[in-house]
């Protein structure tokens, strides 16, 4: 038990940093030419970041055996990568508010 849940952990913490850099470079790089709506393009590279992760994890377990994918403990990327989803969708909010703020506008986001 102790070894799985350190296992999830690992997965957590690796999918926020790595997820969080991967999500990160395939919106710069292809979704924001692609997809006009960021929010839709964060959404659509993190769910991209996350079959990426699994994929890495899936071969770098298989060491030239086969891996099963029960193996791969998928609950812990599937929640660094919401947690880097949401920190992502976090900072852009306030980069819009911000910017909504020195053109004059004051709204409030409900």
């Amino acid at each position: 038990m102790v070894y799985w849940l350190s296992n999830v952990v690992g997965a957590i913490l690796g999918a926020l940093i790595f997820g969080t850099l991967i999500s990160t470079a395939i919106d710069r790089a292809i979704l924001r030419r692609v997809i006009d709506d960021p929010v839709v393009a964060i959404a659509v590279s993190s769910a991209l970041a996350f079959v990426v992760i699994v994929t890495i994890a899936a071969f770098g377990m298989a060491d030239g055996r086969p891996v099963s994918i029960a193996n791969v403990p998928l609950i812990g990327y599937a929640v660094g990568m919401a947690i880097s989803a949401a920190l992502r969708l976090k900072l852009h909010s306030r980069k819009l508010q911000r910017a909504e703020t020195l053109n004059g506008v004051e709204e409030t986001f409900r």
